[in-house]
């Protein structure tokens, strides 16, 4: 079943006992509720916390059993005894994957058996985190991927999905941080981050902090945008769209600087790979729309993609025949077999840049 952000904070709270999939586009917030469900088990309570690495179903019976293990530690037994409540009572299950997409279709449906046999037992939290890469959603809740489906319809199993932070919401959020260091944001501080360091919240939480301690170590009480671009790294995201327009257009050259630019910054290739594959398709289907009479508009709909989006995409087709968009969906086909058998890193997306006829 589909859990919500607002829900995971209470069981996260409430240490619930239960089976939890967290997954999306968001890496910062799988990895934030991750920790915070890791949090209590330190010290003797550590040994209330097991991971299972699951590479295939032999491994199912793997996570059963550490779900019916009971509780090991001294700090648990005596917790018990005394009858009081430390916040550590129950037994954490973290399952291991290195890429969902990557397992057969067997070894995928006994890991979400697994996962709802899990959820019978009440001493336990079965957590399983799925970052960016390692698992096509698909784009819930319009167009989701069949194994998301599959996931969200699993007896007793609890998936948070989650989406793309929209600006407002990144907006908030830094807002939310600044203030909890006990200083003001000025009205236009939090886009100014935005503007200036870009919208990942692993980098935005790591310049907040810097720029909190500048601010207080100069002896103010408010953040402004001024006091951003004084200490603020400007953001280098690459560009999933720019990387992918100069792939099809053969620009090796550009398309090679972007990729060892990724490397140097230790960017997961798959990653790379993940976005470049899902702008081309992108592309190629609105190519087919177009080439079908269908508006910016009905595309839009069609694919749940904002309009804006839409025309980017709809100038990019329409510079190119549907046999070299094709040709380069089945280069990136390539590269992910490539990255998720062999392991060959940025090798696979060098290859792929170079499958595609230079200009």
């Amino acid at each position: 079943m589909i859990m919500t952000e607002s829900d995971l904070k209470i069981a996260v709270k409430q240490r619930r006992r239960g089976v939890f999939v967290l997954c999306g586009v968001e890496s910062y917030l799988i990895r934030h509720y991750r920790d915070e469900f890791r949090a209590p088990y330190t010290g003797d309570a550590a040994f209330d916390r097991a991971v299972v690495a699951y590479e295939s179903q032999t491994d199912a019976a793997d996570i059963i059993n550490e779900a019916a293990t009971p509780m090991m530690s001294v700090f648990s037994l005596m917790s018990d005894m005394s009858g009081g409540d430390t916040g550590a009572r129950s037994r954490l299950v973290e399952i291991s994957v290195d890429s969902l997409d990557a397992l057969s279709a067997s070894d995928t449906d006994a890991l979400l058996a697994a996962l709802s046999e899990a959820a019978s037992y009440d001493s336990a939290i079965v957590l399983l985190c799925l970052l960016p890469g390692t698992f096509d959603c698909g784009e819930p809740p319009k167009r989701p991927s069949s194994t998301y489906k599959k996931l969200i319809a699993a007896d007793g199993v609890n998936v948070v999905y989650f989406p793309e932070t929209t600006p407002a919401q990144l907006r908030r959020w830094i807002e939310r941080h600044i203030t909890h260091c006990a200083l003001t944001p000025d009205h236009d501080a939090a886009d100014a981050m935005i503007s200036f360091c870009g919208s990942d919240m692993t980098s935005l939480s790591f310049e907040i902090d810097k720029l909190v301690s500048y601010v207080k170590s100069r002896g103010k009480s408010s953040v402004s945008a001024a006091d951003v671009e004084t200490v603020c790294c400007r953001g280098e995201r690459y560009d999933a769209f720019a990387l992918s327009n100069a792939i099809l257009d053969g620009r090796r050259d550009a398309a090679l600087a972007a990729l060892a630019d990724e490397r140097r910054r230790k960017t997961e290739p798959v990653i790379v790979s993940a976005a470049v594959a899902r702008v081309i398709s992108d592309i190629m289907a609105v190519k087919l729309l177009m080439d079908g009479g269908a508006s910016a508009s009905a595309i839009s709909s069609k694919l749940g993609m904002h309009e804006y989006k839409v025309k980017l995409y709809m100038k990019s087709a329409s510079l190119r025949s549907n046999e070299s968009i094709a040709k380069a969906v089945l280069a990136c086909a390539d590269a992910d077999r490539r990255l998720k058998s062999t392991g060959t890193g940025y090798e696979a997306l060098e290859r792929l840049v170079c499958s595609v006829d230079a200009k």
